[in-house]
């Protein structure tokens, strides 16, 4: 019989301890159901819990604890950082004074920087452009046709001047120019006709002595003598009211003048096109840009030929008086 009453106060601690949740839900827990920590699962009954039961009347159990889940601590530490971490990694094992200890002085590294692998010919290549026009000269010095550019007038000059008319060898003759022509024509100064009028007046007795052959020393000369009822005094006062001649305007010197637009040398005018040509050829063998064009007022076949466009007025006056020596006597500025 006493076994039997220890038996039953044994299932009622069991029942007991069951029924209440190991540990506790905290007092402000409002929820309706509640996870001990052995996974078990209780009802809210009023102010108690109960455990919830299945089908056979064993109590659910096998969850997570809800304290794992809803008690959490929010005042943990943070999370370690990438750079907290290497820190304590590569700090371990190290002495005192381990990086600072060291005698040697600190050695600066400096960029070595590309290598020159640059040939002589890229190197100097702004010294070769600089003397471009010098090593055309003399690379053309050697050339098979310098006895004929000798024959045809032109040598060589490293300068970098344009040829009068432009280069009419078409590269036969680079880096060598002929002589510019003598200049046979030369600007005359304008006479100022107004200076010439208001010059110093000559009185005629003066020119007519002037113009009268002197007598012979054995004649005297005659005496002029006044007119009948004249006085000598009223008579040179007249003479010398008399108006004075002027002296004669001598005659302005025919000076050439050229317009100042000018930029060709007209050669001629010509009654056909091949007659033209032929002028216009011989103007190019000779250094001169020619070519043709038509005059208003004339037949439509004439044509006048023009040397030129010359870039300043000095070689437009080298190239007319050239071309004028040469036989064009009708060679005019246009």
């Amino acid at each position: 019989m006493r076994v039997w009453l220890v038996f039953l106060w044994l299932l009622a601690l069991a029942a007991r301890a069951v029924a209440a949740p190991e540990p506790p839900p905290p007092q402000d827990f409002a929820g309706a159901q509640y996870i001990d920590g052995s996974g078990c699962v209780f009802a809210r009954a009023g102010d108690n819990w109960a455990p919830r039961l299945d089908r056979q009347g064993a109590p659910v159990c096998g969850f997570p604890p809800t304290l794992s889940q809803r008690g959490l601590n929010l005042d943990a530490a943070p999370r370690p950082t990438v750079e907290d971490r290497l820190f304590e990694q590569f700090s371990q094992g190290l002495r005192d004074g381990e990086f600072t200890a060291d005698p040697r002085q600190r050695q600066e590294l400096h960029d070595p920087g590309l290598p020159d692998r640059q040939d002589p010919l890229t190197r100097n290549l702004q010294t070769a452009i600089a003397r471009q026009e010098a090593l055309r000269a003399a690379m053309s010095g050697a050339r098979e046709n310098s006895d004929l550019c000798n024959l045809l007038g032109y040598h060589s000059d490293p300068s970098d001047q344009p040829a009068l008319g432009g280069d009419v060898t078409f590269g036969l003759c680079p880096g060598m120019r002929a002589d510019p022509p003598r200049a046979i024509l030369t600007e005359g100064a304008r006479l100022d006709r107004v200076k010439v009028a208001a010059a110093e007046p000559v009185d005629d007795e003066a020119q007519t002595e002037a113009a009268t052959p002197a007598a012979s020393p054995g004649i005297a000369a005659p005496v002029a003598r006044p007119a009948a009822g004249t006085s000598p005094d009223k008579g040179k006062r007249s003479a010398q009211a008399a108006p004075a001649a002027r002296r004669p305007v001598p005659a302005v010197p025919d000076v050439e003048m050229i317009p100042a637009n000018a930029r060709y040398v007209q050669v001629g005018l010509y009654p056909d096109q091949a007659s033209a040509e032929i002028i216009a050829r011989r103007l190019i063998a000779r250094g001169y840009p020619a070519g043709l064009a038509r005059r208003d007022g004339y037949a439509p076949d004439v044509r006048a030929v023009l040397a030129g466009p010359f870039e300043d007025r000095g070689r437009l006056v080298r190239a007319l008086n050239d071309l004028r020596r040469q036989g064009y006597d009708r060679a005019v500025a246009r």
